[in-house]
């Protein structure tokens, strides 16, 4: 859904994957990516999920980068 810029949908698989599986990282960076893409009040939930993932997991390059992008879009 991302790849196609369906950011809503891909928001929506990613929060019932985190359901399922709360502590699976992966779920959390793409639901971050996906909030984050479909900008908005999402930008803040993005944040919020990628800082979340990277404490745990400082290792995660591009989950920095994004996250980095979207706080200077912040402001």
């Amino acid at each position: 859904y991302l790849a196609v810029f369906r950011a809503n949908d891909a928001y929506t698989v990613c929060q019932q994957w985190v359901e399922k599986h709360p502590d699976d990282l992966r779920a959390k960076e793409l639901r971050g990516y996906a909030a984050i893409q479909g900008r908005g009040r999402g930008l803040q939930l993005g944040t919020d999920d990628l800082a979340e993932v990277l404490q745990k997991d400082p290792t995660r390059t591009r989950a920095r980068e994004v996250l980095a992008a979207a706080l200077l879009d912040l402001g």
